[in-house]
Parts: C-alpha cells; structure tokens; sequence
C-alpha cells in the first residue's frame, strides 16, 4: 500500500532539498513535480517560509524552520 503524500507535505520537502542545496531540476526530477515545481516553490516564498539569498540559494526563515519541522519523523 503506498502512502499518499499531502501538497504540504511536498513543499516540506522542497524546502528542505532548497536549502540543502540540491540543484532544483535535481528536486523536480526526483518528486516527478515537472509541471508544479515552480507553483510550490513560490507558494513557499509567498508564505515566508524560505527567502532566496543573493548567491542564488535558499535559506530558510523562522516560519519555514517550523513548518518544516511539523513534517520531519
């Protein structure tokens, strides 16, 4: 039986790959999300759970360190 991941769920998860550094076509590609990568990517900014520093990469706010926390085992 496979288990259904939620869309908050999948945003969790592409902060975190974010933030980790992990290429965004390399999170696209892995999540099968070619088509919702970008919608669930400024869902995220929009909400303040991740901001985009100027070298290009992800960071993490407050808000995300705790949203992102509600879905980490």
């Amino acid at each position: 039986m496979t288990k259904k991941i939620s869309s908050l769920n999948i945003i969790a998860i592409i902060c975190t790959k974010l933030v980790q550094g992990v290429p965004e076509e390399d999170i696209r590609k892995s999540l099968d999300l070619e088509n919702d990568f970008l919608f669930y990517v400024e869902f995220a900014l929009e909400n303040n759970w991740i901001i985009k520093q100027e070298d290009g990469g992800y960071k993490l706010t407050e808000y995300g360190k705790e949203f992102v926390s509600q879905f980490q085992a």
